[in-house]
């Protein structure tokens, strides 16, 4: 305990330290695959799938033809850096690196976040899902974030791979 002043003291309580309050990451959260690559990787992709259809007895069964593409991945650096003077190791105790990584931890988490959805593509920006062309989208009414499980149903019959909805995160389901 310190004394300041006209002999009150300070006292310093490192557990009850105050962190900032930040959004809990999703991406990965919801199944993101997230790979570990040293160098420009190929991987094949199925860009035009194959139809079935019921056809009466006899009558022609129209043909449809898989398209196989090849997406290029690249590598991507997501990094943080910090530093503390010893004044701060002194007052938050020697938890000081523990909290350090928690929090570039945290940072990174929600950096893959951001880039995941809104990426902009251009440097050294990995390109988010709706900045990527030919993905379809459903925007709802006037920016509502409530969607129904029926129209939900609807919009993901359209592309159940390729749908996104527009300003979505947190589906709230209303029967």
């Amino acid at each position: 305990m310190e004394k300041t002043g006209a002999g009150i003291g300070t006292q310093h309580r490192p557990d009850l330290f105050i962190d900032v309050m930040r959004p809990v990451s999703s991406v990965v959260a919801a199944g993101a695959t997230v790979m570990n690559l040293s160098q420009k990787t190929q991987v094949p992709k199925n860009s035009n799938d194959v139809s079935a259809a019921f056809t009466a007895e006899g009558a022609s069964i129209t043909e449809s033809d898989i398209d196989i593409d090849v997406l290029t991945l690249e590598p991507k650096l997501l990094a943080g850096r910090s530093s503390y003077s010893r004044a701060v190791l002194s007052l938050v105790t020697p938890e000081i690196e523990n909290l350090v990584r928690r929090n570039l931890q945290l940072q990174v988490a929600n950096g893959i976040d951001s880039a995941a959805l809104t990426g902009s593509g251009s440097g050294a920006n990995p390109i988010g899902i709706s900045n990527t062309a030919n993905i379809q989208t459903f925007a709802t009414a006037s920016g509502n974030t409530i969607i129904s499980f029926p129209t939900l149903l609807v919009v993901s019959s359209v592309s159940p791979i390729k749908c996104v909805l527009k300003n979505v995160l947190n589906y709230n389901f209303s029967a």
